[in-house]
């Protein structure tokens, strides 16, 4: 017998399956993570990518603008990751019969977009070890910034874009003056 204040309940459909389903989509997936918790009095990026947010502070000031903006980009990807798992779940949750395929094509994409979180993570970690081992190769630290930003999208992609822009202008002005 189910216990009616359990967190879960089973629904049986019509082809003869058991669908267990949570009553309460905080049980599946919490917004409040301490995580976030953290990202809200300790900065950007906290709660992506715990500890970063503390060592890019530690960069030049340049670099850890760059870097911050990043983390809060990552962050803010992690965020609707979130928050679309939740609505897809609450979906999912009202006929769970029915909607089944949906909820794992959903989950599907959402794994992949958090693969691809994780991959900004290990690049941003990177560039951060790239500022720190060689904090005069201003050129390098770019290059892979640009690279990490065109990927992240946001502010940083604009930050990117215009560090293009300034470096196009540089390259066509020394071209005019030969």
């Amino acid at each position: 017998m189910p216990w009616p204040w359990g967190k879960t309940y089973t629904v049986r459909c019509k082809d003869g399956s058991v669908k267990t389903v949570y009553r309460n989509v905080e049980d599946v997936y919490p917004l409040s993570i301490k995580e976030w918790q953290a990202s809200l009095s300790g900065g950007a990026g906290a709660s992506s990518m715990p500890g970063l947010g503390k060592i890019a502070s530690q960069l030049k000031a340049g670099y850890a603008t760059k870097v911050k903006g990043l983390l809060f980009e990552i962050d803010e990807h992690t965020k609707a990751i979130m928050i679309n798992f939740r609505g897809v779940y609450l979906a999912f949750q009202t006929d769970p019969c029915s909607n089944q395929a949906f909820f794992l094509r959903h989950v599907e994409k959402i794994v992949s977009e958090e693969q691809q979180i994780s991959r900004w993570q290990v690049q941003v970690r990177a560039l951060i070890e790239l500022a720190r081992s060689r904090p005069d190769d201003v050129e390098q630290f770019l290059a892979v910034f640009k690279e990490i930003a065109g990927s992240v999208g946001g502010a940083p992609a604009v930050e990117a874009a215009s560090i293009e822009i300034a470096e196009a202008r540089q390259l066509a002005d020394g071209w005019s003056k030969q």
